[in-house]
């Protein structure tokens, strides 16, 4: 749990349940996920053409994985993880932000790998990465540019190590500084 309080200061768009899990509160944020995750379900067996209904119930899924591995819960952050990602890779239309929450559910894939209890074998921690790292490319491709979420999102440790992850933050970095410099004073966006 030492991990936890840094957490708070990592954390993308913080939900009400991501602040719970961010401070510690583990219990009320599982039992958040796990209402919303009820809720959403039901509308999208009920309303089956309906996109964002799918969309929610990812990110749900997603934070509620992000959730069990902070707690140490590597079985429940793998299953609950990998339903996100099956969801949320079949969803039409993704965008920047979609594609960069899908990279992020591939990372903790890779760091659930080989931990007692995930199901996810030590072997697969390459081919998640690398699926990472390809959504990472193709949601900076589609614009996504905040480099916060770069530099602090936690959901990205599994990656920072990775050559290819330092020079995409890099590269980015360097766009961000030029982009900067070349806007006129008070206009940086």
């Amino acid at each position: 749990m030492s991990g936890v309080p840094r957490l708070a200061e990592r954390l993308g768009r913080p939900t009400p349940g991501a602040k719970r899990t961010a401070t510690g509160q583990l219990d009320e944020a599982r039992a958040g996920y796990g209402r919303s995750i009820a809720i959403l379900e039901e509308l999208v067996k009920s309303h089956p053409n309906v996109w964002y209904y799918p969309f929610g119930l990812a990110s749900s899924l997603r934070r509620l994985g992000f959730l069990e591995h902070v707690a140490g819960r590597f079985a429940e952050a793998a299953a609950a993880n990998r339903q996100a990602t099956h969801l949320g890779e079949g969803l039409p239309n993704l965008t920047e932000r979609d594609l960069f929450e899908l990279a992020c559910g591939r990372a903790i894939q890779a760091g659930l790998a080989g931990k007692d209890g995930s199901g996810v074998p030590a072997a697969a921690a390459s081919t998640e990465a690398d699926k990472a790292m390809d959504l990472l490319r193709q949601a900076v491709a589609a614009g996504h540019q905040n480099l916060y979420d770069l530099r602090t999102d936690a959901r990205l440790d599994p990656l920072r190590q990775r050559d290819d992850f330092q020079k995409l933050r890099a590269e980015r970095e360097e766009k961000a500084k030029t982009h900067a410099e070349a806007a006129p004073a008070g206009k940086v966006k």
